[in-house]
């Protein structure tokens, strides 16, 4: 827990100077910080009881390059916790600590001078790192470690720094790779919030 707060510290610290120095440049940085609430779809529920969604925690760092006052492209880098409980007697919840590497194309509208509603669309990837129950292992209830899905949500930007993101990211990696008739594939609404150092 120490070694990933000091690693926290560190990429903030680096987000905040690479802000600084994008202060002309239509590349910004900045932290993000977020929460998912998570589930999967199975496509053979009957045996394993009801899936119920987790929350999850989301932080990371993002990075954006404005292409007009109403375009822009960015993409992050973020530790996220995803997941599901189920009524089960022998497992009551599971949680899949991912790396995630989320790209997304943004178009905005203005409403006023300071604010500005978001509409965008893209992709993630996410790489399994940890989990309860050793998830990744190749024998048992083994979990693939990549997952790979859609974005789709709508935001609101304040000061063309501050943003609030609620997406919808959708997988389509089946995550049950140990079991062929029994399939996993992971879903999650987001809230996210992310602030970009400098101006444009």
């Amino acid at each position: 827990m120490r070694k990933f707060v000091q690693l926290c510290v560190t990429t903030f610290s680096l987000l905040f100077v690479l802000g600084l120095q994008s202060t002309q440049a239509q590349l910004q940085f900045g932290p993000h910080l977020g929460f998912n609430y998570a589930n999967v779809i199975s496509q053979s529920e009957g045996g394993f009881g009801i899936f119920e969604p987790k929350l999850g925690i989301r932080i990371g760092g993002s990075a954006r390059y404005t292409i007009s006052e109403r375009t822009e492209v960015s993409g992050s880098l973020i530790y996220s916790v995803k997941g599901y409980t189920r009524e089960n007697t022998l497992i009551n919840y599971y949680h899949i600590n991912y790396i995630e590497l989320p790209v997304q194309v943004a178009l905005k509208k203005s409403l006023t001078d300071k604010v500005k509603l978001m509409g965008f669309a893209g992709s993630y990837l996410g790489v399994g790192i940890s989990g309860v129950f050793d998830p990744f292992k190749s024998d048992g209830l083994g979990y693939s470690p990549i997952d790979l899905g859609f974005i789709l949500g709508a935001g609101v930007e304040f000061f063309d720094k501050l943003q609030a993101r609620l997406s919808f990211e959708p997988g389509i990696i089946d995550l049950a790779m140990s079991d062929p008739e029994f399939t996993l594939v992971n879903q999650a609404i987001t809230l996210d919030f992310v602030y970009f150092f400098g101006n444009r």
